[in-house]
């Protein structure tokens, strides 16, 4: 009967660690992703999304936003769009 105690502790240990990296992994892509629109920023890197195109997240009056293209389909904050 003690193998059956000590298979057991060795499931329950494997599910733990188990359950740790999972949770690690999660910890590591959130550290990485941008935040979303709507939410506070102070540069365009920190909004998830961000990027050179017209249609791109930017970082506009502090708050991530879609950008928007003008008639030539270069992309500027919603702000400076007049």
């Amino acid at each position: 009967m003690e193998w059956y105690w000590t298979l057991l502790i060795i499931a329950i240990l494997i599910l733990v660690l188990a359950g740790a990296i999972v949770l690690g992994i999660q910890l590591i892509r959130n550290a990485f992703k941008g935040k979303p629109l709507g939410a506070a920023c102070s540069l365009h890197t920190d909004c998830d999304g961000w990027g050179p195109g017209p249609n791109d997240v930017a970082c506009c009056l502090n708050v991530c936003t879609r950008k928007q293209a003008d008639w030539a389909g270069i992309g500027y904050c919603p702000h400076e769009c007049r």
